[in-house]
């Protein structure tokens, strides 16, 4: 969770948090190597966190959707190389905490609605567990693929949503990745049809 909500981190944050997991040997070298010193100047990415540099074409981020919709940026932004700053690499950035951020928005959301949830539960089987009054369970597996034929080959290649003791089973995008593909949830659904209870929404 760490990660996923501090996609940049000064060099003493690093030495703090290291600190706090040295006595847990592997979670500490799992940590430092989740993260890159930085060594270009940068602009601090108003969509996702992360670090957007100056590339070929403009600037860059690790998904070309912070791109397509950046805002204009400012010097409030700027994130300065050889000042002790460190950024989460690009993959661990791009798979692990872009899809964690959808994954913290879904627990928000049944926070305000005062709703038990469990995170990463049973070692990560799925992303969030969901209880309600009644004892019905839905589990939620988030996803951060942009293209749906990508998700569907993941999906069939994993063998479809985990086997559990649910009652219903979601694959979970954000909305914008429908805007211009409206037919997205219904070509990773067609990947379902085995699967009654289980189906992909946004």
């Amino acid at each position: 969770r760490y990660i996923i909500e501090h996609p940049i981190i000064s060099i003493d944050e690093r030495r703090a948090m290291s600190l706090e997991l040295a006595e847990i040997p592997d979670a500490r070298d799992a940590f430092q190597f989740a993260y890159e010193e930085l060594l270009e100047d940068s602009y601090r990415c108003p969509c996702c966190g992360w670090t957007m540099v100056h590339g070929k074409y403009g600037y860059i981020c690790h998904s070309s959707h912070c791109t397509d919709i950046i805002p204009s940026l400012t010097d409030e932004m700027k994130v300065g190389a050889g000042e002790g700053i460190y950024r989460l690499k690009k993959g661990i950035m791009r798979y692990f905490a872009a899809p964690g951020k959808l994954e913290l928005d879904i627990v928000a959301y049944c926070e305000k609605r005062k709703v038990r949830w469990v995170l990463w539960p049973q070692m990560d089987r799925y992303d969030v567990e969901i209880q309600f009054s009644d004892g019905e369970v839905w589990d939620i597996d988030a996803k951060a693929y942009r293209n749906p034929i990508a998700l569907r080959t993941k999906i069939l290649k994993d063998g479809g949503f985990p086997e559990g003791d649910y009652a219903k089973g979601y694959y979970v995008i954000p909305d914008e990745y429908t805007k211009n593909q409206s037919n997205y949830t219904s070509i990773v659904n067609r990947a379902l049809a085995n699967q009654e209870n289980v189906t992909c929404v946004t």
